[in-house]
């Protein structure tokens, strides 16, 4: 009974963060990110913003095309984190800390290039300019076992 209940507290408690995209001059926008509750949890201790793949676990199919490491480094959606900016410590990651109820936390983004190894840059970012940016948050507190959240932002 006491594990039923730890599980369903936990559950209750699972963050409830908002993605909002503004767009921007140019190539930029700006990913605002927004914890709006649940009642019972005021802050996040830390928040790791991700860009997400939409094809998890990539591995290279070419012989001589691009290594293993160079697919990781690739961001393969449409925009990537500004890495001049506060909170971002690479273009596929951010790192959020003392996150709070209501208090929006903007992070930079621009568009991202298309790998050095294709040959139609203007067509990679072509079909890439309507898709989604697929986040991954992972939820940080103290009290707490972390909570992994995924989420799809439409970018106008």
């Amino acid at each position: 009974m006491a594990v039923n209940d730890a599980d369903r507290r936990y559950a209750e408690l699972t963050p409830a963060l908002d993605l909002e995209w503004r767009a921007q001059y140019g190539r930029r926008g700006v990913l605002v990110v927004t914890m709006t509750g649940p009642v019972g949890l005021e802050r996040l201790d830390r928040v790791e913003v991700t860009v997400a793949d939409p094809i998890p676990d990539r591995a290279p199919v070419i012989a001589g095309g691009p290594t293993q490491q160079e697919l990781d480094a690739q961001v393969w959606g449409p925009y990537r984190f500004v890495t001049s900016t506060a909170h971002v410590a690479s273009h596929r990651t951010a790192q959020l800390d003392q996150v709070r109820v209501n208090i929006p936390v903007h992070l930079a983004m621009e568009r991202a290039p298309a790998p050095h190894w294709v040959a139609d840059f203007a067509g990679w970012e072509e079909e890439r300019a309507g898709d989604p940016v697929l986040i991954t948050l992972v939820c940080h507190h103290a009290d707490h076992q972390s909570w992994t959240l995924h989420r799809s932002v439409p970018v106008r």
